[in-house]
């Protein structure tokens, strides 16, 4: 009921007040910093929503050359704001026709109309659902983002951003800040800060990657998880930490698949997950690209939290200072230890 009241009281602000709204959160989050009230700060940020009102800002940006790059987007067409359509021309405005973009999803969810309209802007993968979702609906991902690659890599592509239908990204300098950090270590993947978690092991960001298309492809070419158990079972039950990285649940079923292959075997072994990390992935800041993705919450750190706010957050994430920390051979305390003391095993 409260989030009903809330959703009513903000939309009828913008409908009558549109050119205020931002205003108002600006308002209301400088009298909350300048109040002393409470025990946290606040800031916003803005995003546009539409791909008309986002600025290139070509005379930033030099004409540079590139090797053929895909943007790849896997996973059901988001409606709601016109969004995955959105974000596909915002993609074509931004990157140009030299980019190959594919869209990646579901028999069965888009109407005809609906292909035609995006065939406009990109090419457009569709496949059957797995009979069998797998561990939080893993096997959509897997299967998805399989298909989406294979379809950039026939189309050209020698590079390849792998991303969400509810994701999206908005700085234009992003392909050459990929491509330039790449080839300063050949045959990583690079992946994002927001989902990659210092003390629960292969809980790295499978949703947002990039690297070489064949790279990729070794990544996502692994088996589907046979098991059966959905989203809803895990909220009934309490699990630890632990209990979901021995589960390989989502992203820790695709890294650690990953690892495997490099000789990874122990999966609750902080050791072999940061030498995994040193052998094989790039973690950036999210800020970096400027990725927004509001599907859960408009929390600008949405999954996990950065330990300079908690000294008890088992999901403190792993920024770009943090990866530089572990080239470097860090942390020194064990995930074990630190998981002993804050889940009073």
């Amino acid at each position: 009921m409260f989030k009903k009241i809330i959703f009513f009281i903000v939309s009828s602000l913008n409908f009558f007040f549109s050119n205020y709204t931002k205003k108002v959160f600006l308002y209301l989050a400088h009298v909350i910093n300048q109040s002393g009230c409470g025990k946290d700060f606040v800031t916003v940020h803005f995003r546009p929503k539409y791909s008309e009102d986002v600025h290139k800002r070509e005379s930033f940006l030099e004409e540079v050359k590139l090797p053929a790059f895909a943007i790849m987007i896997q996973g059901p067409i988001v409606l709601k704001n016109n969004f995955t359509f959105e974000t596909i021309q915002l993609y074509r405005k931004l990157f140009g026709e030299s980019v190959i973009i594919v869209f990646s999803s579901w028999h069965g969810e888009l109407s005809d109309e609906k292909i035609l309209d995006l065939e406009s802007y990109c090419s457009v993968v569709l496949s059957e659902k797995p009979t069998n979702s797998g561990l939080h609906n893993v096997n959509y991902q897997i299967v998805s983002s399989r298909c989406g690659m294979l379809k950039a890599k026939e189309l050209g592509a020698e590079f390849l951003i792998k991303t969400r239908s509810d994701q999206r990204f908005y700085n234009p300098a992003t392909l050459k800040i990929l491509h330039n950090l790449y080839m300063t270590a050949p045959n990583k993947i690079i992946e994002l800060s927001m989902s990659s978690c210092k003390y629960r092991p292969w809980s790295l960001c499978d949703m947002f990657q990039f690297s070489k298309a064949d790279i990729l492809l070794d990544m996502w070419n692994i088996e589907l998880d046979e098991r059966k158990k959905y989203k809803i079972n895990f909220h009934d039950e309490s699990y630890r930490v632990r209990d979901i990285v021995s589960a390989k649940i989502a992203e820790i079923y695709v890294h650690f698949n990953h690892a495997n292959k490099y000789g990874y075997y122990d999966v609750l072994s902080v050791d072999d997950y940061y030498s995994y990390i040193r052998e094989k992935i790039i973690i950036i800041d999210k800020e970096v690209i400027d990725i927004f993705w509001y599907k859960y919450t408009a929390k600008e750190y949405c999954l996990v939290g950065s330990d300079f706010y908690s000294s008890e957050d088992v999901l403190s994430m792993i920024s770009w200072g943090d990866y530089l920390l572990i080239l470097d051979g860090c942390p020194s305390k064990k995930t074990y230890e630190y998981l002993d003391e804050y889940e009073k095993i």
